[in-house]
């Protein structure tokens, strides 16, 4: 059937319209799941690194917008890089009282709250109140050397157990640093000191049963200072703390 003169451009003005838009598109992309109308809009927030020259570094830390959000999905999250082929994905709300939490600072050695001094560590947990709580993170994965895709469920992912990693202890340190948690399960548990600046330091990795774990690691060759250690427990986001070296 022929169209009439004025649909037929009218079809054609939407279909140009809607192609600009595609070619426009940032280096962050939202790619949509399907989802019911009773559900959450769910997708991946792409990143493409090269675009971030902070996060070709360990602990360079980004905010990124995410396009056409609702809740419970954030309209921004952290960005940072962990390790060499990890990063951490975290929403900007402060747990305390709303405010916009900050991208990682190396000199406080976490994200800051700068309305009431909150700090929370790289993958959202607490390091100094007030929050009452981490702040949600979401998975991240790099897909090749340049693309990290983080999975944005249509419900929030709670942050891993604080209880995982009790404490360090004692904080300051001396000549070694002792380290105790409990594990719902086991495997190889990998840990790894870094310099305030985010130097690795030290790295090492064991076996760890199911439930309680204490150990003790000595700290030789690791000058007075501000540190961090993390550990990445078996089927588990990495957990980080802070802890400083005085002799």
């Amino acid at each position: 059937m022929k169209l009439p003169r004025r649909e037929f451009l009218s079809r054609c003005l939407t279909a140009a319209l809607a192609a600009g838009a595609r070619a426009a598109l940032p280096a962050s992309l939202w790619t949509a799941r399907t989802a019911t109308a009773a559900q959450p809009l769910a997708g991946d927030l792409i990143i493409r690194l090269s675009d971030y020259p902070e996060l070709q570094q360990l602990f360079g830390s980004v905010k990124v917008s995410v396009p056409d959000a609702r809740p419970p999905v954030p309209q921004r999250i952290i960005v940072t890089r962990t390790g060499a082929t990890e990063f951490a994905a975290v929403d900007d709300i402060c747990t305390h009282a709303g405010c916009l939490v900050n991208t990682y600072r190396r000199d406080l050695g976490g994200l800051p709250c700068p309305c009431h001094g909150a700090l929370y560590a790289p993958t959202g947990e607490v390091l100094r109140g007030p929050a009452p709580r981490p702040l949600n993170r979401f998975p991240a994965a790099l897909e090749d050397e340049q693309t990290l895709r983080i999975q944005l469920p249509s419900e929030v992912v709670e942050p891993a157990p604080a209880q995982l990693l009790h404490a360090i202890t004692p904080n300051p340190a001396g000549e070694w640093i002792a380290i105790s948690g409990t594990l719902p399960n086991a495997g190889i548990a990998r840990f790894r000191i870094f310099s305030a600046s985010g130097k690795l330091l030290l790295e090492w990795q064991q076996y760890l049963p199911e439930g309680p774990f204490a150990l003790r690691y000595p700290l030789a060759g690791i000058a007075p200072g501000a540190y961090w250690i993390e550990l990445l427990p078996p089927g588990h986001p990495p957990l980080q703390r802070p802890f400083t070296v005085v002799r």
